[in-house]
């Protein structure tokens, strides 16, 4: 609406149920707007949340270290997806299908070890995207 993206919180109940927490109009994605969105959310709220899923907007890095820096912040994958996709495919040209797998792999790793093996296997392979 009006241009502005829309910021949605959105939260589990006990339930394993969503629930819509805020919404927000943005006029600008800076730190200081993202940092009241979350103060406003934990005031109302009371308590932070155990948990939070964002993309990888940097305003929301520094929101959620600064405002709540006791939640488990993770990346929403549907955002990471796209983000590797948009930045990457067309630089990697051929090798995008072979990355994606190799990338995905490593995503899922089962330890360190083998997390710390395939990214390496990415930095050899795929220098550039580094």
């Amino acid at each position: 609406m009006y241009g502005y993206p829309l910021n949605i919180g959105i939260g589990i109940d006990n339930f394993g149920s969503s629930q819509n927490l805020w919404y927000a109009f943005h006029a600008t994605k800076d730190i200081a707007l993202q940092d009241w969105v979350l103060a406003s959310h934990l005031e109302t709220a009371e308590h932070p949340p155990d948990v939070f899923l964002s993309d990888c907007a940097l305003s929301l890095i520094s929101g959620c270290a600064k405002t709540i820096p006791l939640s488990l912040h993770l990346f929403c994958l549907h955002h990471l997806n796209g983000n590797v996709t948009t930045n990457l495919q067309a630089s990697l040209g051929p090798e995008w299908t072979n990355f994606a797998r190799d990338f995905w792999a490593a995503y899922c790793a089962v330890s360190l070890d083998n997390f710390d093996h395939l990214f390496d296997h990415l930095c050899t392979h795929y220098p550039f995207t580094i």
